[in-house]
């Protein structure tokens, strides 16, 4: 699971206060309304998903997506997300932002690494992924990304 940047995290903490709905204080963020909720209540979106597997009589997150994916006819938790994100490459959405990435470093002369510090905002990992296709950016960083590859 990514950690929320610290920006954000500080940006749903001073955003709140008991009038807000989460999906205003979602808004105002920039973060999902779960996301909103999970940091306001629980500390982080890891600790809240931790809760919730425990509260579900599992005893913790890792075991609750286990269960899960074998639910759903796969093996293991590992198995499911390999599964979802080739198929997530094959949406045209993910292979165009992967094939724009790495055709504008290449031309740039740059790499994944470059990207990932232009931008500020993501991870070496979620730049990688980006990159591959198996998963997308929200608006703001696809934004980012799209003017720092300009």
């Amino acid at each position: 699971m990514q950690k929320l940047p610290d920006k954000k995290v500080m940006s749903i903490e001073k955003g709140y206060n008991p009038g807000i709905t989460y999906v205003q204080l979602g808004d105002l963020a920039e973060v999902s309304p779960a996301t909103a909720f999970a940091n306001i209540k629980y500390g982080s979106t890891g600790a809240y998903l931790e809760q919730l597997a425990r509260s579900r009589g599992f005893k913790n997150y890792y075991d609750y997506l286990n269960y899960q994916a074998r639910k759903e006819g796969f093996k293991s938790a590992y198995e499911r997300t390999k599964f979802l994100a080739e198929k997530r490459q094959q949406n045209p959405k993910y292979k165009e932002l992967s094939t724009l990435i790495n055709t504008r470093l290449k031309e740039l002369g740059k790499d994944q690494k470059w990207l990932t510090k232009k931008l500020r905002v993501v991870t070496k990992s979620m730049t990688s992924l980006y990159a591959q296709g198996k998963s997308y950016p929200s608006k703001e960083i696809e934004k980012k990304l799209r003017a720092a590859l300009a």
